[in-house]
């Protein structure tokens, strides 16, 4: 195991409660396969917070509810988060945060802001782009690169390298989700992507990557319904269509080399999924999943909210799966309403082993399930 701690980034709140926080805690990933003292081996545990290890306080007053500028995301720098972890607020500033060394700094700031990016590291260097950017829209998709910067007197140094806006933006049938509509704009436009690309379409996903991960060590792959598959190569800069059809993953698929397959959820049944991607680039047509495990952590009414999947190393996995249940109220009148909604997540240590012949055989270790204080899911890093 590679993996000495995992980053969880919690929505908290400061420790005088009056203004909303970020808590960042490392979690030992190898308690997750140990053996335990007693006890049936499928039972679920409680988890419990380590304490916490920094804080970022959100950038602007608790009075300012604006959900863009006074939110911040965070991202791994480096493979397995080996050099720690970037802040990004609303406003475009970033800090680094390294457990390892103990250390924080400030580094240079975004071109532009980014609303709910999507980030992978490729090498020293991490790309981070909108999730749902404009069409023709500049700075939606930027590089944070080590070295002599174009307007540096420095020989070495970090800064933001803006990269060409992604394919898929420009496409003829790409209209971007708008977070400022009002709900019934929004409504309006799910029903019109539905018009044109069938019921079953999601909006989301339509108008925004869907699916995104890293290909032979330079290339990202982003998928879109309704406009395929995308590669854009780090070395050169450009980007090129891969396939017209879109990655059978949901969110972010990871690739774990002592297995050379790309882990993710599945989009059609959200169950966990492997898949060699090298081997689908030439392929005219989707390609039908070789492996699938349903019943990691979901059981019945537990909504899932989004998952992480962090390869440790050794053919083995931290899986960390954020759901939701909401209560149905019925009222006098008729009909019902949500009431009680509960947050919380399944954090669970998987180990896959090669089968004599072929195939693979997964071995669920331990899960514990964590209850976290606030609506919005944590990162797991």
């Amino acid at each position: 195991m590679n993996r000495k701690f995992v980053y969880l980034v919690a929505n908290t709140l400061s420790r005088s409660r009056s203004r909303s926080a970020y808590t960042v805690h490392l979690i030992d990933p190898s308690t997750f396969f140990q053996s335990r003292s007693a006890g049936d081996a499928s039972t679920m545990e409680d988890f419990r917070l380590p304490t916490a290890a920094m804080t970022f306080c959100k950038p602007g007053p608790e009075s300012d509810d604006d959900p863009v500028t006074n939110n911040m995301d965070f991202m791994p720098l480096g493979k397995g988060s080996q050099s720690g972890i970037l802040a990004l607020d609303g406003k475009g500033r970033v800090s680094h945060y390294d457990a390892a060394c103990q250390s924080f700094s400030h580094m240079p700031a975004l071109h532009a802001p980014k609303i709910h990016p999507i980030s992978l590291p490729v090498g020293d260097s991490v790309y981070v782009m909108d999730t749902n950017p404009r069409p023709g829209g500049r700075y939606c998709f930027e590089a944070l690169v080590h070295g002599r910067g174009p307007k540096s007197c420095y020989p070495m140094d970090w800064y933001w390298h803006s990269l060409a806006a992604p394919p898929h933006a420009r496409a003829r049938n790409y209209v971007p989700y708008d977070s400022d509509f009002s709900e019934e704009e929004n409504d309006q436009f799910f029903n019109d992507i539905r018009m044109v690309h069938g019921p079953e379409v999601d909006a989301h996903m339509m108008a925004a990557a869907s699916v995104i991960t890293v290909v032979g060590n330079s290339q990202i792959w982003i998928s879109t319904i309704g406009a395929g598959t995308y590669s854009f190569d780090t070395a050169s800069g450009v980007w090129s269509q891969a396939m017209d059809w879109t990655l059978p993953f949901r969110g972010r698929a990871e690739y774990v080399p002592e297995l050379n397959l790309w882990f993710g959820f599945s989009s059609q049944d959200k169950c966990l999924c492997a898949l060699d991607l090298t081997a689908t680039a030439s392929a005219m047509s989707p390609p039908l999943l070789r492996h699938q495990w349903d019943g990691i952590a979901q059981q019945e009414g537990w909504a899932p909210v989004i998952s992480y999947i962090v390869p440790l190393g050794s053919g083995k996995l931290f899986i960390a799966e954020f759901f939701e249940t909401k209560e149905k109220v019925d009222m006098k009148g008729g009909g019902w309403v949500y009431g009680n909604c509960d947050n919380f997540a399944v954090f669970t240590g998987v180990e896959f082993l090669e089968k004599l012949g072929g195939g693979l055989h997964m071995v669920k270790h331990r899960s514990k399930r964590y209850n976290h204080e606030r609506f919005m899911p944590d990162w797991v890093i």
